[in-house]
């Protein structure tokens, strides 16, 4: 017979079997009361952001021209793409699309940051609102490149080894257990290691260690 007719051949209490039944909806069926969703996002292209990312507790997306997006309905969010687009072709409509997303990820939502296809840098959840950062720099300063953000509190920065091919674009939504695979995965250990220049002063010093 199914489960629920095994119950009833307990003879358990209403509550016994009521509390059954949620450890079931969450351990077995990964029912999410709180409505959690997962995205991925890369801290720029090789992740070059993420130590500012990591550091400051956000995550972030660029497309400064648009200017501050708080509390845009669809509507007009994409009447500001549109002005946009008309003299800056670089702002596309599948790239918009992606803005969109992340204008509507939510307090609560969980964020894993990748290094392109191999590797998940970090895991946080999102803290709070949207929000933008003003005059947003367009050098190689890295404080200031994202000027649309989340805040993040990142409580996983182990590096992880995955096998992502799909991670091409910047965001990307999560099924529950892609996102438990890859925060599961092996750390990486090239990634963890520091370079020589952080454990030899000089060259002198590798010669000497390794006996060159």
């Amino acid at each position: 017979g199914s489960d629920i007719e095994r119950l009833s051949d307990l003879d358990l209490a209403n509550h016994q079997v009521f509390d059954m039944f949620c450890h079931w909806l969450v351990a077995v069926s990964r029912f999410d009361f709180a409505g959690t969703r997962y995205w991925k996002i890369a801290p720029g292209e090789n992740a070059r952001f993420w130590g500012q990312c990591k550091n400051n507790g956000y995550i972030g997306v660029g497309w400064d021209k648009l200017g501050d997006l708080t509390g845009l309905n669809k509507e007009e969010f994409y009447a500001a793409y549109g002005e946009v687009s008309t003299t800056d072709p670089t702002y596309t409509k599948s790239g918009a699309g992606q803005v969109w997303k992340f204008l509507n990820i939510q307090e609560g939502d969980r964020i894993v940051a990748n290094r392109g296809t191999s590797t998940v840098v970090g895991i946080g959840t999102v803290t709070g609102p949207y929000y933008r950062v003003l005059d947003v720099l367009h050098d190689d300063d890295d404080d200031n490149e994202f000027s649309h953000r989340l805040p993040v509190d990142w409580d996983d920065i182990t590096p992880r080894t995955v096998d992502q091919p799909g991670w091409r674009r910047t965001l990307i939504k999560l099924d529950y257990e892609t996102f438990k695979d890859v925060s599961e995965a092996p750390q990486d250990t090239h990634s963890l290691a520091p370079p020589f220049s952080q454990i030899f002063s000089s060259r002198d010093e590798v010669e000497r260690a390794f006996g060159i």
